[in-house]
């Protein structure tokens, strides 16, 4: 292992990357793999069980050709039985088939939080109005 020497005079030995991140694929060893994988989430809305078998084989390409260390399927999520596991076809119909938009706020939403927040402020003020007369004698 190296070290190198900064100016203040310490010397700085080299760490390994943390877990999780790995050198690019400069060479493009496996970018057929990781083309497949993209081209399959494409074609399936993002849905990644149904690609799961292609990210195993990118993620084998990796580890054979030292992009990144061996490890074993199971701390990456894959198991051995994964073809025999249920796959969703389709995610769960939630608020957005009701029209939601995530970040979106409609004028009438707006209108009626503003209203209800005023109404609470002008019961507030009530309420403090009222405290002291009922406190006095």
């Amino acid at each position: 292992m190296t070290t190198s020497t900064t100016l203040s005079g310490r010397s700085i030995s080299p760490r390994a990357p943390e877990r999780g991140s790995f050198p690019l694929d400069h060479l493009g060893e496996c970018r057929e793999f990781a083309r497949a994988y993209l081209r399959c989430m494409k074609e399936h809305a993002n849905l990644t069980t149904q690609c799961r078998p292609l990210a195993k084989q990118f993620l084998a390409c990796r580890m054979d050709t030292g992009l990144m260390a061996h490890e074993e399927w199971a701390a990456l999520g894959f198991h051995e039985d994964d073809d025999a596991l249920p796959v969703a076809d389709e995610p769960t119909p939630r608020r957005e088939a009701a029209g939601f938009v995530a970040g979106v706020r409609f004028p009438e939403e707006r209108r009626r939080r503003r209203e209800q927040q005023q109404q609470q402020r002008q019961e507030q003020k009530q309420e403090q109005r009222e405290l002291p007369k009922q406190q006095q004698p």
